[in-house]
């Protein structure tokens, strides 16, 4: 959840970098394996929709279209709730910890 908060204000590749520290402590005190939540990081920070900031995208589009900030919120607010949804089912099938 960190992560998806990081990645709206700052780029996916500075929130998976400022997560992977806290996650990989966080595994080894409580022993559990490491790959899933990498996993779950990884594609969470990929998920920037609800601000124009956060994805070169976003922004490339953001001036031209003449979007506002609430655009994006609006549309990437439900969208970033089904991904999320879509990940806490997917990951730990795959990736059990």
């Amino acid at each position: 959840m960190v992560t998806g908060l990081l990645t709206e204000i700052i780029t996916n590749n500075g929130a998976v970098a400022l997560m992977f520290p806290i996650a990989l402590s966080v595994t080894e005190a409580q022993g559990i394996e490491v790959r899933g939540l990498f996993i779950a990081i990884t594609l969470v920070a990929s998920m920037s929709t609800i601000t124009p900031i956060g994805y070169q995208t976003n922004l490339r589009v953001y001036g031209p279209g003449n979007y506002k900030v609430t655009d994006f919120f609006n549309v990437g607010f439900l969208l970033e709730l089904t991904l999320w949804a879509v990940l806490i089912i997917l990951v730990p099938f795959f990736w059990p910890m």
